[in-house]
């Protein structure tokens, strides 16, 4: 009887197991989605308000007055 119980209790965590990582598996994919997608924007900004920010440095650097 008790044995039966038991079978049956590892059958039902087993199973509530893997929904979990189902689950977790859909949460991971879809802000993983959304940081690339999110990256693909700022990323080449973010080059170029660098760039600019080296620009004005060199420029301030290079000016003939102290």
């Amino acid at each position: 009887m008790r044995t039966r119980i038991l079978k049956r209790l590892r059958r039902r965590l087993a199973a509530r197991r893997g929904q979990s990582m189902i689950a977790y598996a859909m949460i991971s994919f879809a802000f993983l989605t959304a940081a690339v997608g999110v990256s693909i924007k700022i990323f080449p900004d973010m080059l170029l308000a660098i760039d600019q920010f080296a620009s004005s440095m060199y420029m301030g650097i290079n000016l003939p007055f102290p």
